[in-house]
């Protein structure tokens, strides 16, 4: 939800929240996938991945793409993003990042 939005690192055993990143209210944070040493979250609406360091969720970067985000994911050559239809989307990630 707006002004709700986390990216998170949780022992899966107890929930305990071990790591933190609070997203901009102007954004509705979606899907996430690891590719190497990186975390990329999908927004919902503003058609941002925002790119964090998988150690300590640093900003480094990010970059824009054309439909709604839900879900993303990677078959270690594309990311596969889904905007909640029956379609998936392909995205080079080597051109991306």
């Amino acid at each position: 939800m707006y002004g709700q939005s986390t990216l998170r690192k949780v022992k899966l055993e107890t929930g305990e929240v071990l790591m933190q990143k609070d997203l901009s209210p102007a954004f509705f944070g979606e899907g996430i996938t690891i590719v190497d040493d990186k975390i990329f979250q999908l927004t919902w609406n503003e058609k941002i991945v925002f790119i964090y360091s998988i150690e300590k969720f640093d900003s480094i970067g990010s970059f824009t793409y054309e439909t709604e985000g839900w879900g993303l994911t990677t078959n270690n050559k594309q990311f596969i993003l889904s905007d909640g239809s029956s379609s998936l989307h392909f995205h080079d990630f080597r051109i991306l990042c």
